[in-house]
């Protein structure tokens, strides 16, 4: 029944003026609030389907200005690629906790020993590894190496390039660069001398040569060398207290941070000694054994690995424990008892397979046979598990 129906009824039901006026005076108020509650509906369904329409859009502007911002997917390179290599920068975040590696030759060729030794200071070292080339590129061709950049390239493992200029300026071998013998076959080692100076000098962290594997964490050395001989075999406790003397201490790896004065004085007697056709033991071992006695004030002779300043500790041949090629015969290629490399090497927190003519050791995969055999699988097992280009 409709209002007018409604009025029409009540009209003829009442007939007294007073009370027709009576009734339309109380059904106007009606007829008002009807009216004001479906016109307040109808607003209320506009204005929701205005605000709904207003935030798929305002969604819609916010995810397309958000994905402007959004970071790239990282790049990651596959075997047969050739990356093109960054400088070296000098902002770096991982100011004396990081691992160097030096290339001096302008034909880079990463073999998978040299594999196993990055992943083996990633994994173990719990330390991000920079490895520096003069060249530009690098071609990614040893398996060894593809399976390992796939993994931690370029979080955990960087390639950058360097130019002499650049690594030297503001050391004391800025002015070495145009004094260099290029023709000296000597050449490229006595670069990896001077280039490992100035890395650590002016960045801090650990150098590396390519045939050294890691064996424990290494994050709680600071300012460290070890001594090159006499390589005792460690007491059945590995104390430390045990005194060696040498006249020589293993540059091969070694961990300083950033402004180091036994750096600085390495740089300072490789700039004063270098001369042109130097062979290069006059160079490498001696400028860290005199460096080490202008820092200690010591007099000419042997050192001990009791020493430890706060800007230099000598540690025990043990634990950076350097197999030099003389004593290779006796612990390669022979049967031995399944005990013996493990009681040769439970003291090291480092291996340093030294010296080029480890290449021509045969690298069998029977852990009896060989030292690589043995702490391969232990050490980098992603490397050796392609034994046919180790």
């Amino acid at each position: 029944m409709n209002l007018k129906r409604v009025l029409s009824f009540s009209y003829r039901k009442v007939t007294s003026f007073r009370a027709q006026v009576c009734l339309l005076c109380m059904l106007i108020p009606t007829l008002f609030t009807v009216v004001r509650i479906e016109n307040k509906r109808i607003n209320d369904e506009t204005e929701k389907m205005f605000l709904s329409k207003q935030l798929s859009v305002s969604k819609q502007y916010i995810e397309h200005q958000t994905s402007k911002f959004e970071e790239p997917t990282p790049f990651k390179p596959r075997c047969g690629d050739v990356l093109t290599l960054e400088p070296f920068p000098k902002a770096n975040p991982d100011k004396n906790r990081q691992i160097f590696y030096v290339e001096t030759t302008f034909q880079p060729n990463i073999i998978g020993r040299s594999v196993c030794s990055i992943e083996s200071a990633i994994d173990i070292g719990k330390l991000p590894v920079k490895y520096i080339l003069r060249h530009t590129t690098l071609k990614l061709e040893n398996p060894n190496l593809c399976d390992v950049v796939e993994k931690y390239y370029p979080h955990k493992l960087q390639f950058y390039t360097t130019t002499l200029e650049d690594l030297f300026s503001d050391t004391p071998l800025a002015s070495i660069v145009k004094r260099l013998d290029t023709e000296n076959k000597s050449t490229k080692m006595h670069l990896s001398d001077l280039m490992r100076y100035a890395l650590l000098y002016k960045y801090g962290g650990f150098y590396f040569d390519r045939d050294v594997l890691t064996l424990k964490t290494l994050v709680n050395y600071k300012n460290v060398v070890a001594i090159e001989y006499p390589q005792r075999m460690p007491n059945e406790s590995c104390d430390r207290n045990v005194t060696e003397y040498s006249r020589l201490v293993n540059g091969g790896a070694m961990h300083f941070q950033a402004g180091s004065p036994f750096m600085m004085e390495a740089m300072r007697f490789s700039n004063e000694s270098y001369k042109h056709g130097m062979i290069f033991i006059s160079l490498g071992p001696p400028a860290l054994h005199e460096a080490a006695k202008r820092l200690l004030k010591q007099k000419p002779g042997s050192f001990s690995h009791t020493i430890s300043t706060a800007e230099l500790s000598i540690l025990p041949s043990s634990e950076f424990l350097t197999i030099i090629p003389g004593k290779m015969p006796r612990i390669w290629g022979v049967n031995k008892n399944a005990s013996f490399f493990y009681y040769y090497t439970r003291c090291s927190t480092l291996i340093h397979m030294c010296g080029p003519s480890i290449k021509r050791f045969k690298v069998t995969g029977n852990p009896r046979n060989d030292m690589y055999s043995f702490l391969g699988p232990q050490v980098c097992p992603m490397s050796f598990s392609k034994l046919e280009t180790f």
